[in-house]
């Protein structure tokens, strides 16, 4: 073989090992792998920092969560209940789990979409409470109000998967309903010891062989319902809802979650997990409230709780324009209807998103 020939060989292989180097690299850069559900969110190992951002969207100009604005723009990795969607829209009312960065305002590192249970609509009651009409979806108790968004007149026999969070009581306060095609359930919930297994709410559930769980545990379980019961193909602990500092992982120095919150023997408990240090100055009601918790990492890597305020739905419209000043800082874009903690709101010197940031969603 000739010098000229062995050098169009040396380079053809090159070129092969540089395209499964390729293949390789972008294989991992999913979130859980395709078709996998993700534990965490992986961006939070890529030495970023930022900020953890745990609520319901209520508007856009990028996305409105927790009175944050937090751009994001195409590229960012989207899954949903832990399995990536490059082609879903985000919609207001969807609880979402958000890393962001904090230069030059926030932007999205991570968007992933989160369902409390998703599958079968069992039974509609014919009256309304206060709260709003009860419905139960996979065994789980879900009130449907007038802040809720997506689906408003649900029929047994409907799928649909649902947004919201828990109350103290365990009913989810639904604030999205979207119909989806019949298949696989998922429900996330407290597995608590019944017959043959688990029992998250009122399903039943056979867990997958050699999986244990301590009663009480906060779990994502799928599978589907035989005869009444989920027959689980997966299931494993809800990190989110347990300790949301494991799940965004160690390089984020701050988080923002809207969650119930109540008073244990002089903490701060987030909805049935996290215990947390409550800054100086802090005062909670008694009894278990809804409220947006703001949380800094503390000298010995904790999260102590710094400032409380209340939770609720903007007073604005939905693809309203964002005010100035609204970029990634602590504002409130509307009247809280409860009033938590003396700690009062600090701003933060952050300036505007970055140009061609995405804006608008899906009501």
């Amino acid at each position: 073989m000739n010098a000229a020939r062995r050098a169009v060989c040396l380079l053809l292989a090159l070129l092969g090992a540089c395209v499964l180097l390729a293949g390789t690299a972008a294989s991992d850069r999913g979130i859980g792998g395709t078709g996998s559900p993700a534990v965490g969110p992986e961006m939070s190992d890529r030495g970023i920092g930022g900020t953890g951002v745990v609520g319901v969207i209520t508007s856009f100009g990028s996305i409105i969560v927790n009175g944050l604005e937090i751009a994001y723009v195409p590229s960012t990795p989207l899954t949903v209940d832990g399995v990536p969607d490059t082609g879903t829209a985000l919609r207001v009312g969807q609880l979402t789990a958000i890393v962001a960065s904090d230069d030059r305002g926030l932007h999205a590192v991570s968007i992933a979409v989160r369902h409390e249970v998703s599958g079968p609509v069992t039974s509609v009651s014919t009256d309304s409470g206060p709260s709003g009409q009860m419905v139960i979806v996979a065994g789980q108790r879900v009130v449907v109000g007038n802040g809720t968004d997506g689906l408003r007149t649900l029929r047994p026999g409907d799928w649909v998967a649902v947004s919201g969070l828990r109350q103290p009581d365990g009913v989810i306060a639904a604030s999205r309903i979207d119909q989806r095609m019949p298949g696989s359930v998922l429900v996330r919930g407290q597995a608590m010891p019944s017959a043959g297994g688990w029992r998250i709410g009122d399903l039943g559930v056979r867990p997958p062989q050699g999986i244990s769980v301590t009663p009480g545990e906060s779990i994502t379980a799928r599978g589907n319902i035989v005869n009444g019961i989920l027959s689980a193909t997966t299931a494993g602990p809800d990190v989110l809802s347990s300790n949301p500092g494991a799940f965004f992982g160690s390089h984020v120095q701050r988080m923002v979650i809207e969650t119930y919150v109540s008073a244990a023997d002089g903490h701060i408990r987030l909805g049935h997990g996290l215990l947390t240090t409550a800054a100086p100055g802090i005062t909670l009601q008694a009894g278990a409230h809804r409220a947006i918790v703001e949380l800094e990492r503390g000298a010995h890597g904790g999260f102590i709780a710094t400032n409380l305020r209340g939770a609720g739905r903007p007073a604005v419209p939905h693809h309203a324009p964002v005010a100035p000043g609204r970029h990634g800082s602590l504002v409130r874009p509307h009247a809280a209807p409860n009033s938590f903690g003396a700690i009062p709101h600090r701003s933060h010197p952050w300036m505007n998103r970055h140009p061609g940031a995405r804006r608008g969603g899906r009501r």
